[in-house]
């Protein structure tokens, strides 16, 4: 299969060779899998789209004695015919390809930068699909375009898109940077909801890789900001939740609770409807059995509040790590992080 040479470009190149003219037909059974180890379908023989790339390659490289852009306009035409024949195939790899050429052509000849980065985002939905490296590269080009031209929204939801790919990668580290520019851009367009609710992101993962003190301080922190918003104050309850689960762990090593309780105290305070609710019960009863060192009764608690209210997968595993903490024993003079 031939592909258009690339024009040069200042954004990122994804991934093979910056698209230059190759003739890979005798590799397509070797295409095992992606730079990331996302494991990709063979290519799907596509005569009709490869047809539409050699005739866009003729088109770039055809001498044009009047110069101006009408060249590069056709061969655009071409392309796109050739990545809807690709994605028709599912040739992820091919359709992202012919997009990320499309995009440059854009950037370096026409000057069009929205249509490069319409162009970039196409690429990286496609090879979203079995490339994860090249997809988050591509995604950085889009967003690199719509940053300069102050398209905030846009280019959070890209943001978010990255992280979402990063955090199923296991990426945690770059999944926190990317939710946080997302909830950057969120706040410079004033959409407050959708910033928490990457805030909150950045919140849970932190707790993940064992940073508890961000994680606290970011859920206070949207905890104060959703208290004044009729949308948002209902999930404050939750957030303070969260942080006291925090706290927990962090103190459960030493069996010294009062901080726990202390900030119990506190967030009531701040937030009266925490009262009276199952979540406030259940930090408690969790209390209650951690300082009697009864691991069998803060199982059940934790059995008869998951009965009623499923306990999601970030809120089991730090329970999970707390009674772990109270079968262990207490030792340590202070907590984690403290």
């Amino acid at each position: 299969m031939s592909r258009p040479s690339a024009a040069s470009s200042s954004h990122p190149q994804p991934g093979r060779s910056t698209y230059s003219t190759v003739d890979d037909s005798d590799s397509d059974d070797e295409r095992g899998s992606s730079s990331s180890g996302k494991t990709s379908a063979p290519y799907c023989t596509d005569a009709r789209g490869d047809e539409f790339v050699a005739q866009a390659t003729k088109k770039l490289n055809s001498f044009s004695f009047f110069g101006g852009t009408s060249k590069y306009e056709a061969a655009i035409e071409l392309l796109e015919k050739a990545a809807a024949q690709y994605k028709l195939n599912k040739n992820w790899q091919e359709a992202g390809e012919v997009y990320a050429q499309m995009a440059q052509i854009y950037t370096d000849k026409l000057r069009e930068q929205h249509d490069a980065g319409v162009n970039w985002q196409n690429a990286a939905k496609a090879f979203s699909n079995v490339n994860t490296r090249e997809a988050i590269r591509c995604y950085q080009a889009a967003v690199d375009i719509l940053m300069e031209n102050n398209k905030f929204n846009i280019a959070a939801k890209l943001w978010r898109e990255m992280g979402t790919i990063q955090e199923k990668e296991h990426q945690l580290a770059t999944a926190m940077q990317s939710y946080q520019k997302a909830a950057d851009c969120y706040e410079a367009d004033n959409a407050a909801a959708n910033a928490t609710a990457m805030h909150v992101k950045v919140a849970g993962l932190s707790a993940e890789v064992g940073d508890y003190k961000r994680a606290i301080s970011i859920y206070e922190k949207v905890s104060k900001a959703s208290l004044d918003n009729s949308a948002l104050r209902w999930s404050v309850k939750d957030y303070l939740f969260k942080a006291l689960l925090c706290h927990f762990v962090m103190q459960a090593p030493s069996h010294k609770l009062d901080l726990v309780s202390s900030k119990l105290e506190q967030y009531l305070d701040m937030c009266p409807s925490l009262d009276n609710t199952r979540e406030k019960q259940l930090i408690e009863n969790l209390i209650e059995a951690f300082n009697a060192d009864d691991s069998d009764k803060f199982a059940d608690h934790v059995f008869r509040y998951d009965e009623i209210s499923k306990l999601d997968n970030w809120t089991a595993k730090v329970l999970l790590d707390i009674k772990k903490a109270l079968e262990e024993g207490g030792g340590g003079e202070e907590g984690i992080g403290v």
